[in-house]
């Protein structure tokens, strides 16, 4: 009974996280001159000193492909950066190999050689919940494009569903950083991946920003559960007492 009790306590007081699923966590080579490195934006966006991208993705990069939250958590993603000149849309999923859903975020869509820099507070902000952790998509066209179907690119943070004419199956397409901000997450996106000869290597293409926020069960649910634990114990005491 004992047992019980302290396992619906640690049910109440732990933070249910599903398993990761491990990635490859490439180090990126710092940016073309003529776009904002990595490191850079990270520093903007979180007041950190980062001077080059290998440094930030030993601090910082997480090596896995699930964006890992508390079980039944808000989530907001934001669109926090942009140096390419594509249109994107964001999709999230919670199981491996699962479609995606683009509804979360509106599309995105810059005409060329606007909406480059800093976007966050431009209005590319979509909040949803979900009972486990999830999975990124992002499908990319040409600028102003939006018509479904002609996406240049598709890239998932599972790395094995990158697939042709994506450049090479496999490629790495995104990393996922923690940030010095608990329960925020930063994913950037790299168009021509590491493992591609032609790449920048850089993987400053696009970033979001993911806001995990769990959910506070309702006070009447934790008086509910408050009563259970109680009526347990009564009835662990008499159980002794016999």
């Amino acid at each position: 009974m004992r047992t019980l009790i302290r396992t619906l306590i640690a049910a109440v007081l732990t933070l249910s996280v599903a398993g990761t699923a491990t990635a490859t966590l490439v180090t990126p080579a710092d940016a073309i001159p003529d776009e904002a490195n990595l490191y850079y934006v990270f520093n903007q966006l979180y007041g950190t000193g980062f001077t080059s991208n290998a440094t930030l993705v030993s601090t910082y990069g997480i090596d896995t492909e699930v964006i890992p939250i508390t079980e039944n958590s808000i989530v907001t993603i934001e669109v926090a950066w942009m140096n390419a000149y594509y249109s994107q849309d964001i999709g999230v999923y919670t199981t491996s190999g699962g479609a995606p859903d683009y509804s979360v975020l509106a599309p995105m869509h810059w005409s060329q050689g606007t909406g480059l820099g800093d976007l966050r507070g431009q209005g590319f902000v979509g909040s949803f919940t979900t009972p486990d952790s999830f999975y990124i998509s992002d499908r990319a066209s040409n600028p102003g494009d939006v018509v479904p179907g002609n996406e240049v690119f598709t890239w998932y943070t599972e790395a094995a569903r990158n697939l042709p004419p994506g450049y090479a199956a496999g490629d790495t397409h995104m990393i996922v950083f923690s940030t010095p901000t608990p329960g925020t997450y930063m994913v950037s996106f790299e168009d021509l991946p590491l493992e591609s000869p032609a790449s920048g290597q850089d993987y400053n293409d696009f970033f979001i920003e993911i806001r995990v926020e769990p959910v506070v069960p309702e006070p009447a649910t934790m008086a509910l559960l408050g009563l259970g634990l109680a009526g347990l114990v009564v009835r662990s005491r008499k159980s002794l007492k016999r």
